[in-house]
């Protein structure tokens, strides 16, 4: 949490959006953190909210499980939606190993693109990935 006042502007942020371990009580382990989670009242919450809103986001090791992203991004687009605006969206990606079309077609309708590795080793994909993106 402290870190969210040291943020630079202009700068790339990496947010670990489920928890750290220097903060116990923040980590999502189970049902119940996942659904105190979808208050979405926390500063860590409220500053995924707003970046998501205005800034193109990059999610690593996402999964349509979650239903607190989704429940985000769900509310991102009827959000947008309802501006006109809403062709000014910033484009999301998420970055995965696996193809999936279903999640690919989900994610498209949230404004969000799916990066997939032609690699089935998820560290060395996720690994390349990196290197490429700060190359």
């Amino acid at each position: 949490m402290a870190d969210l006042v040291s943020v630079a502007e202009g700068r790339r942020q990496i947010v670990k959006f489920h928890g750290d371990f220097d903060d116990d009580a923040s980590i999502v382990l189970d049902e119940t953190s996942y659904f105190k989670r979808l208050n979405y009242d926390s500063p860590l919450d409220i500053k995924l909210s707003n970046d998501v809103l205005g800034n193109s986001v990059l999610f690593i090791g996402y999964s349509l499980t979650d239903i607190n992203i989704r429940l985000l991004f769900y509310r991102r687009t009827e959000m947008w939606g309802r501006s006109a605006l809403s062709s000014a969206r910033p484009k999301s990606y998420v970055f995965t190993n696996r193809p999936n079309p279903v999640a690919q077609e989900v994610l498209g309708q949230w404004g969000i693109e799916m990066i997939v590795s032609e690699d089935d080793d998820p560290k060395k994909a996720l690994t390349d990935f990196l290197h490429e993106l700060v190359s």
